[in-house]
């Protein structure tokens, strides 16, 4: 699942950059818009985590590939939210991966 992986890196990027700015925001005394911009770094930065890890699991445990396909799907919608799910190629990456996951048919054992 490379797709899961860039995509969620491309999140994390973007939530990084979110929080810096934030950061930025809060030092020229701006300080609840850059408090709100901080959070929604650090929600951009945990979904990011979350989608590599599904996007892990999805490959790990091929029988569950299903579920972790919509959890991919799930929080790369949410991702929008965070600097625009990663300067938007990480949204596209993460639901492409999303997809992929979710319609998989793995090999029977």
């Amino acid at each position: 699942m490379v797709l899961a992986i860039l995509g969620g890196l491309f999140i994390i990027l973007g939530g990084i950059v979110e929080r810096a700015v934030g950061s930025l925001v809060s030092s020229f005394g701006f300080g609840l818009g850059g408090a709100i911009l901080s959070i929604f770094g650090d929600f951009g930065i945990l979904l990011g985590i979350l989608i590599i890890v599904f996007g892990v699991l999805a490959f790990v445990r091929p029988q569950q590939h299903g579920l972790f396909g919509v959890l991919i799907i799930v929080f790369s919608l949410l991702s929008l939210v965070s600097y625009l799910g990663g300067f938007i190629i990480g949204f596209i990456l993460a639901l492409i991966a999303g997809i992929l996951a979710l319609i998989w048919k793995p090999r029977a054992a």
